[in-house]
């Protein structure tokens, strides 16, 4: 049987993003997530993580992820991105809350994967504020409503994520080919290089 809770009821710990203040002039080389390292669909790009030296203060030291955490943006567009393992003690910027989830009760990657969906981007659009930049509150964010599906049931939805994830790179990929066999085509048989 599924349990209607919300985001906060599967959130044990919620960390705050560091302002520039806190992430430029440092002593500690560390990894740095930013919005540009991350697209729409939740997928880290890993050369657009910026490695910066912060201060080392117990306000940031709070906020290291760790793997598994969920990073959401509270500014500009809403995302959500897991924390793999190679970016555990990584930081981020005020643009961004990270939860860290109850793994007994909910996946983080079936969790993050849901905050993905258009379905759930048009429904925490409506509570952002803004005309031009959107933002989200903390409060709205973990006021998310949520169905907690048993384990299996969880290990199954994972399962298909990951094959539609496959299906989709496999896609992505085969539209980059097509892209340049038709620029291909075209360039070569109506002239030069522009």
């Amino acid at each position: 049987m599924e349990e209607t809770k919300t985001l906060k009821d599967v959130t044990v710990n919620v960390k705050q993003g560091a302002s520039s203040f806190y992430l430029k002039e440092g002593t500690e080389p560390i990894k740095v997530i930013r919005h540009k390292a991350i697209t729409a669909d939740g997928r880290l790009i890993p050369e657009e993580i910026d490695e910066t030296n912060i201060k080392k203060l117990d306000r940031t030291e709070k906020n290291l992820l760790e793997e598994g955490d969920i990073l959401l943006s509270i500014r500009h567009s809403f995302k959500a991105v897991v924390i793999p393992k190679e970016l555990k003690g990584a930081t981020f910027t005020g643009d961004f809350i990270a939860l860290t989830v109850d793994k007994e009760k909910i996946s983080p990657e079936l969790l993050a994967a849901y905050l993905s969906q258009p379905a759930v981007n048009k429904y925490i659009d409506a509570q952002g504020q803004g005309a031009i930049s959107k933002s989200f509150s903390k409060e709205s964010l973990l006021s998310i409503p949520l169905h907690i599906p048993d384990k299996q049931t969880q290990e199954k939805l994972k399962t298909l994520t990951k094959y539609i994830e496959e299906h989709r790179k496999l896609i992505e990929e085969e539209a980059a080919k097509l892209r340049e066999i038709e620029e291909t085509l075209l360039v070569t048989n109506l002239g030069g290089r522009p």
